[in-house]
């Protein structure tokens, strides 16, 4: 039986049709079962069912950002969803100023680290000040992340 991959788009092509009609599932199997069997051992929840769980809160918070002018307030609003977005993916809310080597700041929201400790993974937040819909990689960090992020360093 083929993958349903429903709601997956192959941006620019990307991946060929063949690997995704004939070889993703296969290379999925692995990591499929080893969630199923965290659910059956430990209790841990799907990824793809704690995704599921959070339509609701979604699109409430998606409402409340249409009517939220304040770029603050966007970022609490986005901010409360956030942080159940990425425990539903396994990571942890971390909110910390990181400094970079030439001394300047970066506000992470979660990330990963590899065995020696350096970064493999930065999870940033951005705030789309005026709901415009811009492309996330467009936007630029604003003050108000680094003000909130700063709260946790003291």
């Amino acid at each position: 039986m083929a993958i349903d991959i429903t709601g997956i788009h192959n941006e620019n092509e990307f991946y060929t049709h063949h690997y995704l009609s004939a070889i993703l599932e296969n290379d999925l199997k692995d990591v499929l079962q080893k969630w199923k069997r965290r659910e059956e051992e430990g209790g841990v929840v799907q990824p793809y069912t704690a995704l599921r769980s959070l339509r609701k809160s979604f699109f409430a918070t998606l409402d409340l950002l249409s009517r939220e002018r304040k770029i603050s307030e966007r970022l609490l609003l986005q901010k409360d969803f956030s942080s159940d977005l990425l425990f539903a993916l396994g990571y942890e809310w971390q909110n910390e100023l990181v400094t970079m080597d030439d001394d300047s700041l970066i506000p992470l929201i979660g990330g990963i680290n590899k065995a020696d400790g350096s970064p493999e993974l930065w999870i940033i937040q951005v705030v789309d000040g005026f709901g415009d819909k811009i492309d996330p990689l467009q936007l630029s960090l604003n003050e108000c992340q680094y003000d909130d992020a700063a709260k946790n360093v003291e």
